[in-house]
């Protein structure tokens, strides 16, 4: 380190940044500045955090039903493949039973629906005879209900019984005598005479409310038949109604079918991927709960759940390079990158932690034998580098706003020179120069010392 004497310079100088002392002009007459030299180094700008290891693909196993376990076919630590049988359980009578009665009630629904569709042209051609016989009873039943309005009888008929009517009436009134056979054959012979001329004549009222009632009982079924007849032949012969009531049966049906069946396929579990047995929860002969009893993982596809401090969240970003260290795996770094940033803040004591997930790049990596999940990492999060760059201590240089840079030259001869440069990374206490400074050329830092 140099101490210069440079009394000439104070008024240029502006604050530096981070700088742990200043002085005015007035706290001195000839006022001390330190040095540094430009060196040539690696400079990055990250934050340092934890990690775990986790699999990106994890998938936990659970039977159906409880029950005993009956056969186990992998350990922990095993390898297996898609479609590998892992373990059974006793498969219970009342599943197999459920499975086959949820069978039969599918081929019957699927019958129904089939019989609906292969009647077709049969309904169809009922349903047209039952709209034509319809409207020939509503034709008969109007007819009738509007003769009650008219006589009937026909007018030579109507004729005759009046004249028979007339004669008996005259016949009546001679006889005064009441008691006499003779008077009571003519009575009756009035009587049915009266009777029927009244019924030729006309229809009484309740042959007309019958035949009224009648021909609305007609004109409600022929509606029915018309509308029943026009539905079936939009619909090709099939009632839409019923039409959808069988698929809905079908339907509802094969579901049944389909959970009784994965009930009973859930006495049996099957590998759904490639990856490692990680854990069983029970041996052969030992009951178990419908609950996780197989996990299993992918250890070629690792990841990092990372968490830093809330300060430095700007780090935490998808596509941050990462670089991470186990204590158990000596002398090795593992890469990766930010996959994944969690919406929300975490607790850990009195700190707010930022977390996400970061892709592990173990591939052509030996060392990755070695890792196992659950492991702890420190993590560094680096969002930029630069190797073999120009660097001076932050102190030296100086804020000129507007985005410029610049920095105190130390001459040969000791004297300053104010030379702009232009800066590239910083971090706490050093910064990258791109371009105003060579290596070995000397800077002030001002009246900070930089230890260096």
């Amino acid at each position: 380190m140099t101490l210069l004497v440079v009394a000439s310079a104070l008024a240029f100088f502006k604050p530096a940044v981070g700088a742990v002392a200043t002085a005015t002009a007035e706290a001195a007459a000839t006022p001390k500045y330190y040095t540094a030299s430009v060196s040539v180094g690696d400079i990055e700008l990250s934050a340092s955090g934890s990690g775990n290891l986790i699999s990106n693909s994890v998938v936990e196993l659970a039977f159906s039903t409880s029950g005993t376990v009956t056969r186990l076919y992998v350990q922990p630590g095993d390898m297996v493949k898609t479609g590998d049988l892992l373990a059974e359980l006793n498969a219970s009578k009342e599943l197999q039973a459920e499975v086959a009665s949820r069978k039969l009630a599918v081929i019957e629904a699927q019958q129904a629906l089939n019989q609906l569709q292969q009647n077709a042209e049969v309904s169809l051609a009922s349903a047209f005879e039952a709209y034509v016989t319809a409207k020939a009873d509503y034709e008969e039943a109007l007819f009738n209900s509007q003769r009650t309005a008219y006589s009937r009888c026909d007018q030579q008929t109507t004729t005759r019984l009046a004249q028979t009517l007339e004669r008996a009436t005259e016949q009546l009134k001679k006889l005064t005598d009441t008691t006499t056979e003779e008077y009571t054959e003519a009575k009756n012979n009035y009587e049915t005479a009266s009777a029927n001329y009244t019924y030729c004549v006309s229809y009484s009222e309740d042959e007309k409310t019958l035949a009224n009632a009648a021909l609305s009982v007609a004109e409600a079924t022929l509606k029915q038949a018309e509308a029943t007849y026009n539905k079936l032949k939009e619909a090709s012969g099939v009632d839409p109604e019923e039409l959808a009531l069988a698929e809905a049966n079908l339907s509802n049906a094969q579901s049944k079918l389909e959970i009784a069946q994965e009930n009973l396929n859930g006495t049996t579990l099957i590998a759904p991927m490639d990856g490692t047995v990680i854990s069983i929860a029970a041996g052969e002969g030992q009951r178990v709960e419908a609950t996780t009893f197989i996990t299993i993982a992918d250890l070629k596809d690792l990841m990092m759940e990372v968490s830093v401090d809330e300060s430095d969240l700007s780090f935490l970003t998808p596509g941050t390079h990462a670089e991470m260290e186990f204590d158990s795996i000596a002398n090795t770094v593992f890469s990766g990158s930010v996959i994944q940033v969690d919406p929300t803040l975490s607790e850990s004591m009195e700190y707010k932690l930022a977390t996400g997930k970061i892709r592990m790049d173990i591939e052509n990596n030996p060392a990755a034998e070695q890792l196992l999940l659950g492991l702890n990492a420190s993590v560094t999060l680096i969002k930029e580098r630069a190797e073999n760059a120009l660097l001076v201590p932050l102190e030296a240089v100086r804020d000129l706003g507007n985005g410029n840079t610049a920095v105190f030259v130390v001459g040969a001869d000791g004297n300053l020179t104010f030379r702009a440069v232009e800066v590239g990374i910083t971090t706490e206490t050093q910064a990258q120069i791109l371009s105003g400074l060579q290596e070995g050329d000397t800077v002030s830092t001002g009246l900070v010392s930089t230890n260096s």
